[in-house]
């Protein structure tokens, strides 16, 4: 009898944590959707990574798949785009200030500095900046057709200058980082 009570004890806090993590994520893509225009997301091998033993629990607790599906309809609904980047676009290894590739680059380092144009980055950040440029139509879908120095054109810098690092940090101050 004790051991059914603390059975049903459990299952009532799961259940709550459960409620709760939902209605954060309701709360969390209205805001997205009624707030932007358009949304960019990576399109992520979530049933993949969720085999990865160390990251499973994590990764589930998040539930990606179900926000994901919360921000095509809530978009659908207040007239917002999303934009699903291919899960192969390096967002996090280009440097979206000068469009280096930084192949090296491992999931453990969370911070680098771009070896082209000196500019250190946050892995998240960056990730998101480049995101945003690729909604923006800024980063063409063909990544080996495009070069670094026409993008550094296409967002009005000049390399040599220095200049247009302004717009660089407007752009993050309107970015949503999501975790």
């Amino acid at each position: 009898s004790n051991r059914n009570k603390s059975r049903l004890r459990v299952a009532n806090i799961h259940e709550k944590v459960a409620n709760q993590r939902q209605d954060y994520q309701h709360k969390i893509s209205l805001k997205l959707t009624s707030e932007n225009q358009k949304i960019s997301a990576e399109s992520l091998n979530i049933k993949g990574m969720v085999k990865n033993r160390k990251l499973a629990k994590q990764i589930s607790d998040v539930s990606w798949g179900n926000f994901l599906t919360m921000l095509e309809y809530k978009g659908d609904i207040y007239g917002c785009e999303m934009h699903y980047v291919d899960r192969f676009f390096p967002s996090s290894k280009r440097c979206s200030n000068c469009g280096y590739i930084k192949e090296d680059l491992t999931f453990a380092t969370r911070e680098w500095e771009c070896p082209e144009c000196q500019h250190l980055w946050d892995r998240d950040i960056n990730a998101a900046l480049n995101l945003m440029l690729f909604c923006e139509s800024k980063i063409p879908l063909e990544e080996g057709k495009s070069t670094p120095d026409q993008l550094v054109v296409r967002l009005g810098m000049n390399r040599n200058t220095g200049s247009g690092q302004e717009a660089t940090s407007e752009a993050s101050a309107e970015l949503v980082v999501l975790h």
